[in-house]
């Protein structure tokens, strides 16, 4: 990819062609110094960049997208485990780029953040997931403010993460034993039998039977 450089007033700028984004294609036009070198050699770093990430970042300006690939770079790759940073890439490639990534850094907001976080929770995604998808944008735009300056505040300090809707259940579901059927079960067991005990202790505490089940005998 080439590139060109221009006077213009009393500085010299370079300019190149993004990469076909979206079908759009996009040109570039920056100052590059004061000399007509100068702009030759900050042409040459940004194509270098371009080249070697398929990306140009530029502060604040650049999409969502292409500063977590930035934050992934910079920070991802050199300090997480490889296993994080292969869930950290695919939720960057699945969750952030395709629904917000186009949004410029600096025009992110609360609102736009907890509308993209809410719409994930119809999608049926654990809270463990949730908890990630958050984990993963929280971590890249608190570095965008510190130690970066990309950012004045992080916008995802604001969101708040949706509850998970409780599964109602039908009167066809929700069983109630009859009292019949309970004075039969209290007659059968008898104080011998091994269920005898769990019985009990569930009917007069009300303990799942997990619970039940992970009670220890304790002397004193």
């Amino acid at each position: 990819m080439r590139g060109s450089v221009r006077k213009r007033d009393n500085r010299w700028y370079y300019s190149f062609e993004l990469p076909t984004r979206n079908g759009k294609r996009k040109r570039i036009e920056r100052v590059g110094g004061d000399t007509k070198p100068e702009a030759e050699k900050a042409l040459t770093t940004a194509l270098n960049e371009l080249n070697e990430t398929g990306r140009f970042f530029e502060s604040s300006k650049s999409p969502l997208e292409d500063y977590m690939w930035y934050w992934f770079a910079e920070y991802a790759l050199l300090n997480l485990k490889e296993n994080t940073q292969e869930n950290y890439r695919m939720v960057i490639k699945k969750h952030i780029a395709p629904p917000i990534g186009d949004i410029a850094l600096r025009n992110l907001t609360p609102t736009i953040l907890q509308t993209w976080i809410n719409d994930k929770r119809p999608e049926g995604y654990s809270d463990k997931s949730m908890s990630i998808f958050r984990c993963v944008i929280n971590s890249a735009l608190r570095h965008a403010v510190y130690p970066w300056g990309l950012l004045k505040e992080n916008p995802m300090q604001y969101v708040t993460m949706p509850k998970r809707q409780r599964k109602k259940v039908s009167k066809e579901e929700f069983k109630i034993i009859k009292r019949d059927d309970l004075i039969r079960i209290m007659e059968y067991l008898k104080s011998d039998m091994p269920l005898y005990m769990p019985f009990h202790i569930g009917l007069h505490t009300g303990l799942r039977v997990s619970e039940v089940c992970g009670l220890l005998w304790r002397g004193y």
